[in-house]
């Protein structure tokens, strides 16, 4: 099997240096070049004649609109006829428009005018060369034309989901003939620095929710950077925190002034600022940024604590602004669940930086962790429904959220696989044909906490694919087919209509096309379908968990870049004399642990190699290298993997 892994990545390297495309390449929609011409004309009104690309407007009101084929950010050149030094015109960069794909251009003189070009100067990805914006540092095929396509929408919404730090949309937007300004500045970044925003049209702002899900598509798709862009977001939201009560902005400049002079606020966007920096310090290793802003983070945690009730340790929101959701407050279980995270994270975090671990009144944040997550299971957990009541009050418990109890899995609140299974089944019997509704949301579709969702699934049922694999293929399928086709939208209603209640009935047009928070799949088809995931310090220790069974996936390739290194990964279930099959790669200087799926097999009748050796035969383990093999119902384990390198595995009944 060593031979197969080395043949499969000589083809690779072979088609690299003779020129060839990989066959994952088709799907990159990042464009060649920063200057991007529309593919075709979609159509026009009034008088207009049209020729290829080429239109001549004749009286007031004509229009004609050019399609660029897929979504693209930049700013607007237009050339006329007759040629001359005059006949170019080019907005300024400040009039950049954010995600779009039609551009309509209409004429107010009665004299005709002749446009013979248009293009658009992609303004998106600042810090990557002209020449590199379709290179990026991860990839993904399989044999499924959906799945692919989903993976590279989520990462050519990353991509164009980067400004540079003083093109950031003016809040309150100025509305000028030309469009609304987007050269307000990220504070507390170097000016003209790559920021990773919550969309491109709209906010252009760092959102701290929006990194629960943003971070791991970035990891997986364009990490060149080491998440530079990511840091500068995080960095930016440290330095507006609240300098009295330790509160962090419920969003990112140049949106916090008026937020937070408005008084809006919100607990569970505190919660996601405390966890993204230390998402990002495992991530990349940088624990030097952390460290940086400990003491800033412990503030924070004060913040939230005070407000943990000591009769029944649950923490009761005051902050009630959120991802779009009503009915956000009191004693709630996606705050709870974030808090819980966030205690877990810390204690863990400050163990492994050689720090003590917090306290607050005197308790330790793992014991604290530990008495939320009692808590929320006696006075939450609704055994009747088997989901978590949304709060306390009695409209509370009638509520089973979407968000609080997706989270709720994803970090651990459950007491046991059974239980967490419970809940992925529950959730999953709530889908229609469009996707996840959320009753949270007043029947919103959110990408965001669907993505949340999907992570839940893979969580609670890691050996059975098929709900995860399901409502990614139902809900971006119909994102993708219905909206965009090159982006991931914010958000849209339960009968499939371009609406957000959370905006009202009336703005539709306001709703983002390409927003970070909903490019969930691609990370998790990568991290978890494709099963090889960071555990610590960039990848220093890894896990090996391919979430096949289920899946409806034959082959699968997939990988990405850390600071450590390279991580690739290719396996297959359709191979004649085994029922899976793997090749690997993790950086040489790293360790880690390896599960195979068993595919619901008895376990006596299944054989397993890894590197040639048998690892598990007759139902037991049968060779030490790696730690003794430790099997469950869906995988066989082994923990002690003491180095990187190339790896092989083969799965026979």
């Amino acid at each position: 099997m060593k031979v197969q892994a080395i043949a499969f990545v000589s083809s690779v390297l072979v088609a690299v240096a003779f020129g060839s495309v990989a066959p994952w390449e088709q799907y990159i929609q990042s464009p060649a070049s920063r200057d991007i011409a529309p593919v075709s004309i979609y159509g026009s009104s009034g008088n207009v004649n049209v020729s290829d690309l080429t239109a001549r407007l004749s009286g007031n009101g004509s229009t004609v609109t050019n399609d660029f084929g897929q979504q693209v950010a930049g700013f607007i050149t237009l050339q006329f006829a007759p040629a001359a030094p005059d006949s170019t015109y080019t907005f300024g960069r400040e009039f950049a428009r954010g995600s779009f794909r039609y551009l309509t251009l209409s004429t107010s003189s009665s004299a005709p005018i002749e446009i013979t070009g248009v293009s658009t100067h992609f303004t998106a990805a600042p810090a990557t060369d002209d020449d590199k914006l379709r290179e990026y540092s991860g990839y993904f095929y399989r044999d499924d034309e959906l799945l692919n396509r989903i993976w590279y929408a989520g990462a050519y919404t990353v991509q164009i989901c980067t400004i540079a730090s003083n093109e950031s949309r003016a809040n309150p937007p100025t509305i000028t003939k030309y469009g609304w300004f987007s050269n307000a500045t990220i504070q507390n970044v170097t000016s003209g620095a790559e920021v990773y925003v919550d969309g491109t049209k709209r906010d252009r702002t760092p959102w701290p929710g929006d990194f629960g899900v943003a971070t791991l598509s970035w990891v997986t798709t364009l990490n060149d950077d080491n998440l530079l862009s990511v840091r500068h977001a995080i960095n930016s939201l440290y330095a507006i925190q609240n300098t009295t009560n330790g509160q962090f902005a419920y969003a990112g400049t140049p949106i916090a002034p008026r937020v937070q002079l408005a008084g809006i606020n919100s607990d569970t966007y505190h919660l996601w600022t405390l966890i993204s920096i230390v998402d990002y310090a495992i991530l990349t290793a940088d624990t030097e940024f952390l460290k940086s802003h400990w003491d800033r983070a412990l503030f924070g945690f004060e913040f939230n604590l005070g407000n943990v009730d000591s009769s029944d340790m649950l923490l009761n929101v005051t902050g009630v602004f959120d991802w779009g959701r009503v009915g956000q407050g009191g004693k709630n279980i996606a705050a709870s669940s974030l808090l819980y995270h966030a205690l877990y994270s810390y204690a863990d975090m400050a163990k492994h930086l050689g720090y003590e671990v917090p306290s607050y009144s005197g308790t330790t944040f793992g014991d604290l962790a530990g008495a939320v997550k009692t808590a929320v299971n006696i006075n939450l957990w609704d055994d009747s429904v088997g989901l978590f009541r949304d709060n306390t009050t009695a409209a509370g418990a009638e509520l089973h959220p979407q968000d609080g109890n997706s989270l709720a899995v994803r970090y651990n609140l459950t007491q046991s696989s059974e239980q967490a299974t419970t809940v992925s089944e529950n959730l999953a019997a709530r889908w229609n044909e469009y996707g996840a509704v959320s009753p949270e949301g007043l029947g919103s579709i959110s990408p965001f906490i669907t993505s949340l969702e999907v992570e839940a699934h893979l969580r609670a049922t890691p050996g059975d694919a098929s709900h995860a694999l399901a409502i990614i293929r139902r809900q971006w399928g119909y994102m993708l087919d219905t909206f965009s086709n090159s982006t991931t939208i914010e958000a849209y209603y339960e009968t499939g209509e371009l609406m957000y209640p959370f905006y009202g009935l009336e703005l539709g047009a306001y709703i983002s096309h390409a927003h970070a928070w909903s490019t969930g799949p691609t990370a998790s088809l990568t991290l978890h379908v494709g099963g090889l995931s960071p555990v610590t310090d960039a990848g220093k220790t890894w896990k090996f968990v391919p979430h096949a069974a289920g899946a409806g996936i034959g082959e699968l390739h997939t990988g990405y870049s850390l600071a450590t290194g390279d991580f690739s990964v290719k396996w297959t279930t359709k191979d004649e004399d085994s029922f899976f099959q793997a090749n690997f790669e993790t950086p040489k200087n790293t360790t880690g642990s390896i599960s195979v799926p068993t595919f619901g097999k008895a376990l006596d009748t299944i054989e397993i190699f890894i590197n040639g050796n048998t690892v598990w035969a007759n139902g037991e383990s049968s060779w030490t290298g790696f730690g003794a093999a430790v099997a469950s119902s869906d995988f066989v384990t082994v923990s002690q993997v003491p180095f990187g390198g190339w790896i092989s595995i083969v799965a026979k009944d």
